[in-house]
């Protein structure tokens, strides 16, 4: 199999995609999390 600089440029392209997609998930994730910690919760106002 013979590589072509393309090839390996868009390789690389799809990794740092998957990867920011994947940071991006992970930090809306503990957004979520965080913004549901900061709200009073029900139980806890008895």
């Amino acid at each position: 199999m013979i590589w072509h600089p393309g090839d390996i440029e868009a390789d690389q392209q799809d990794g740092l995609i998957e990867i920011t997609m994947t940071k991006f998930l992970l930090f809306k994730n503990l957004s979520v999390k965080g913004a549901r910690a900061k709200l009073p919760d029900k139980k806890n106002q008895r």
